[in-house]
């Protein structure tokens, strides 16, 4: 069988200080239908998910009555204890084998890309979203603006916004490389991030450093916070004296 090879070159942004993959590979080829990864066979995220939902429950008071969006949820991971609690839960997975894992389980799956459309087809059959999750979607995908615009067109007034992804000084100081490859389009900062969601319109209220993929952030988003957290200060001045905002 004949190997396909692309280059892997990464790009530095000095402006929104974004560091990208030179190289955007068909989503096709790198995620396809039958995708083999599924998030619940690592110990270490299965962890990592309970702590997001009892981080989330401290913002929103998770009821019966709360409808909660998992953008990217590969096997239903984060969703399937929310189901059980008899919390409204819908998961947006493209890939078919991972998306009937959750179905399985009587998870409610749209499988297909989160796109603007798909925003539009969820409030029109479910409503608006208290809170909506997307876990390392953004180191994986190009439309990072259509997602964000289609996240907050889901949420309900106040909503929050909640991603997980690598942390990009993690791996400078750690050394892990091994997680730039194709999949891995996008390497963030907080200052990065921050530069992005305020660009968007929308703000960053809260940040917390988590243990998954080698180092990675838990990033709090609303429109318009009533409160900044001191970690988000706390995480760009960090950034500012590693030196990121002096790159060129």
């Amino acid at each position: 069988m004949e190997e396909t090879f692309y280059p892997a070159n990464l790009m530095y942004s000095p402006s929104s200080k974004l560091v990208q993959i030179n190289t955007i590979v068909n989503k096709e080829t790198v995620f396809p239908k039958e995708y083999p990864y599924t998030s619940s066979t690592t110990k270490v995220l299965r962890e990592n998910f309970k702590e997001l939902y009892k981080e989330c429950k401290k913002i929103v008071n998770i009821s019966s009555k709360d409808l909660i969006i998992d953008i990217g949820s590969n096997d239903g991971i984060f969703l399937r204890p929310l189901k059980d609690k008899n919390i409204q839960v819908i998961g947006i997975e493209p890939a078919q084998n991972i998306a009937k894992m959750a179905l399985d389980q009587k998870i409610e799956v749209i499988n297909k890309y989160f796109t603007d459309s798909v925003a539009e087809e969820i409030c029109n059959k479910f409503g608006h979203a208290d809170l909506v999750t997307a876990s390392n979607v953004f180191a994986h995908a190009d439309n990072i603006d259509e997602i964000t615009h289609g996240a907050f067109k889901l949420l309900k007034k106040g909503g929050s916004f909640v991603i997980e992804v690598q942390y990009l000084l993690d791996m400078i100081n750690n050394l892990t490389f091994d997680n730039i490859y194709h999949e891995h389009i996008n390497y963030w900062s907080v200052t990065s991030l921050n530069n992005f969601f305020t660009a968007a319109g929308y703000a960053i209220y809260k940040v917390e450093h988590i243990d998954t993929h080698g180092g990675s952030i838990r990033v709090y988003i609303c429109e318009t916070p009533s409160d900044i957290d001191e970690s988000v200060p706390k995480f760009l001045e960090e950034e500012d004296n590693f030196g990121l905002k002096d790159y060129k």
